[in-house]
């Protein structure tokens, strides 16, 4: 909350005394004063932890022997399925 009010009086005060870019720099400095203020009293804000299926995991193209091309209606995603490729020496 903090932040947002000194975000505002910053940029009210950059903007009175050095006009568009004083305006810039008063914000940006009384949001770095207000999220100062802000985790002191509410403590550090902490991103959750993700966890889930991961980039290794993503098979998006395939290659296999006499898999079926599916028949999709309407808009779907699907994985794309190679055809055809030279064989591996």
């Amino acid at each position: 909350m903090a932040g947002i009010v000194l975000s505002s009086a910053g940029s009210a005060l950059g903007g009175s005394v050095a006009g568009t870019v004083g305006s810039f720099v008063g914000q940006t400095l009384g949001q770095i004063a207000g999220n100062a203020i802000d985790d002191k009293i509410f403590g550090p804000t902490r991103l959750p932890d993700v966890h889930g299926a991961r980039l290794a995991d993503l098979a998006v193209q395939t290659s296999s022997y006499g898999k079926m091309i599916p028949i999709v209606y309407g808009n779907i995603r699907i994985g794309g399925n190679v055809i055809w490729s030279q064989p591996r020496d």
